[in-house]
């Protein structure tokens, strides 16, 4: 990847960060196919066709396309012709919707290359070719019964067996994009600070966990004829506490926090996740990018920490744990729909485990 095309991906990640864009990708070719290891490929350039949405991009090769190669024609129609598109924040992998369009597109090539970045600078490119076996098979006989019953042959015929094969091969990927110089002493200094302090105690139990017990009326005793009855009072209603509402209302607001926390875990469109109506809004805007369940708990994960503290930017370890918890169950709620999301809830599961198990020895050690 020359520095030129570089600066053009940095540029078009720069530009077009919140949704994909696609274009054609123009190569040139050293060694043979025939010989995948010495084989190199060194792109020239990229035309700009599409800018998509959050989760797809498509263009058609038209009046743009001509126009560009007729600019340079003596040199450009040369150049063999590939894809790019990129993920713009998610992962660079190829889903569902691009080994499809590997496998509609490599037909019309000898071989074809397709590149997929983000806005990380992440790379990932693949060549993709059609493999055929051909047979042919002499003097097959048709055969029928006769008035016994046996087999007979009628007719002899030849036939040409045919069968193709999408055959796809990983690239190496070289470009001038510059590698963090970090020393391993640095690194360990790093990993130190993010070590979570030590807590006592897992979980926290809140007067506002259980609402309901500010709404309920204590028990009335027995009715005898020198007391009045459930229903003399009936004009003067229960009216709570003002601390239990106020402690109801702390409860209301957490619990539309660690809603939200749980939408916005699994958002991956341009539209903030309180903008979504609920939790099922947001799983099906995620169907959309056709990830496998692989995919989806390390998108989660990898970003958990950071999303939570979005959300809850004065939470303690503490509260980390209570509302992860707290979010599994909202999980656990709708996985039955969404049986995709059911390795994120064990993936969850097991990082507050292991969490909690490490501060637990963390404050033993302490104390």
């Amino acid at each position: 990847m020359p520095i030129e095309v570089l600066h053009q991906i940095q540029y078009l990640c720069k530009l077009i960060s919140k949704v994909e864009w696609s274009g054609a990708l123009f190569y040139t070719t050293e060694g043979s196919i025939e010989k995948p290891e010495t084989f190199k490929i060194t792109l020239k350039t990229i035309l700009p066709l599409d800018m998509g949405t959050s989760a797809y991009t498509e263009y058609n090769l038209d009046e743009r396309f001509m126009d560009f190669i007729e600019e340079d024609f003596e040199e450009r129609c040369t150049w063999k012709l590939g894809h790019i598109h990129s993920h713009n924040s998610m992962a660079v992998f190829f889903s569902g919707t691009d080994m499809a369009e590997l496998n509609d597109n490599a037909p019309a090539h000898n071989f074809y290359l397709s590149l997929i970045v983000n806005n990380a600078m992440d790379f990932l490119a693949k060549v993709a070719f059609i493999g055929e076996a051909k047979k042919d098979i002499k003097e097959v006989p048709y055969t029928a019964k006769n008035v016994e019953g046996h087999d007979y042959i009628i007719e002899r015929q030849d036939f040409q067996f045919n069968s193709q094969k999408l055959f796809i091969f990983d690239c190496q990927i070289y470009s001038d994009l510059q590698e963090l110089s970090i020393t391993e002493q640095f690194i360990d200094q790093v990993a130190k600070i993010m070590i979570p302090k030590p807590v006592k105690t897992f979980p926290r139990q809140e007067p506002w966990k259980n609402p309901k017990e500010f709404w309920t009326k204590p028990s009335l005793p027995a009715h005898t004829n020198n007391q009045k009855s459930l229903f003399d009072d009936w004009d003067s209603p229960y009216t709570p506490s003002k601390q239990a509402i106020d402690d109801l209302a702390e409860y209301d607001l957490k619990a539309q926090a660690i809603y939200n926390f749980a939408k916005e875990l699994f958002n991956y469109s341009t539209q903030e996740s309180d903008e979504l109506a609920d939790i099922e809004e947001v799983l099906d805007l995620l169907a959309e990018y056709d990830l496998s369940p692989q995919e989806i708990a390390k998108s989660v994960i990898t970003d958990y920490a950071k999303t939570f503290a979005t959300h809850f930017p004065n939470a303690s370890a503490t509260d980390f744990v209570e509302y992860t918890h707290e979010t599994l169950d909202l999980l656990e709620d709708v996985v039955m729909m969404y049986p995709e999301i059911k390795l994120t809830i064990k993936t969850i599961t097991s990082m507050i485990n292991n969490f909690i198990s490490h501060e637990t020895k963390g404050y033993k050690s302490a104390k």
